[in-house]
């Protein structure tokens, strides 16, 4: 029986659908992060902790550090939520169920996960799960068609929804309805950090994208202009915001100078087409996808 992608991941593929056996083949890397941007970054070779061929994307880290999270599929069925101890194993399966779950991210007290679902009638929505894998349920159930989402403060959230043109919506405990933010937009969501202010790319222009930043009750403003092959964003523990191009990983100065610096070229190391970095909470270590 021939099984599908969710719409969201299948539009990333520039495909309406995408069979599950044509999934590109990813892997999860971690490699160790230190210096910063006055003295130089510095990093050590990455190496593989998802190590299986095929789909495995969206690493994210526990809030001490010791994890990191990614949504695998191993069955050519569903993907499931895999947990990797930092910094040399072992990775366990945390969740195997009928049902896929994508953008895995510890909720803050360390016991629950949250997670898109993509449940067995195709509706896509926001769950939390134990970390034990047990106990799964819609943290917000009216909330749905969502392809992507960021955590925000007090419990709420900010997700990427479908269908075109994908909006950025928000969600928080006291609304009835979500707020719909911006339209025309990418699926990294990433607040600054101990803050309320949320970032995202902006794609209303198809030939130079924008960063946009937003905090609740404000307009959206434009931050910096960036090449519509960069996608994936992530903040440094020094407040500065992570990219990747191809091989390459740059970085944007902005609390201070406002202009893009590259940081590491890991194309030594054979990868390429690098994205979805993550930092650890005390920075010392970096998650990122690249291809097979």
């Amino acid at each position: 029986m021939q099984k599908f992608l969710p719409v969201w991941l299948a539009c990333m593929l520039n495909a309406a659908f995408v069979a599950a056996q044509e999934v590109p083949g990813y892997e999860v890397y971690l490699m160790w992060w230190g210096g910063n941007e006055v003295n130089g970054y510095l990093y050590s070779e990455p190496w593989n902790i998802s190590a299986h061929t095929g789909y495995d994307n969206q690493p994210s880290f526990s809030p001490d550090g010791s994890q990191v999270l990614f949504s695998s599929l191993r069955d050519g069925v569903q993907t499931d939520i895999y947990s990797y101890y930092v910094p040399n194993g072992p990775l366990k399966r945390i969740a195997g169920t009928p049902e896929s779950e994508y953008s895995p991210e510890w909720m803050p007290d360390s016991k629950w996960i949250s997670t898109v679902r993509v449940e067995m009638d195709g509706t896509q929505r926001l769950w939390r799960i134990r970390s034990d894998g047990r106990k799964a349920r819609p943290l917000y159930p009216e909330f749905h068609d969502i392809g992507y989402y960021g955590a925000m403060p007090a419990g709420s959230y900010a997700a990427f929804v479908l269908p075109e043109p994908f909006t950025l919506q928000y969600w928080n405990r006291a609304s009835l309805l979500p707020e719909t933010v911006d339209s025309s937009v990418g699926r990294s969501l990433k607040p600054y950090p101990n803050s309320n202010e949320l970032f995202y790319v902006s794609k209303k222009d198809s030939t130079s994208w924008t960063i946009n930043k937003w905090k609740p009750g404000e307009l959206p403003a434009a931050v910096t202009s960036i090449p519509p092959d960069m996608e994936d964003m992530a903040w440094s523990t020094d407040g500065n915001l992570f990219m990747a191009k191809g091989s390459v990983i740059y970085y944007f100065d902005y609390m201070e100078s406002g202009n893009w610096y590259e940081v590491a070229d890991l194309s030594v190391f054979g990868l390429k087409n690098i994205f979805r970095l993550a930092f650890s909470p005390d920075g010392n270590w970096v998650a990122f996808v690249a291809e097979e």
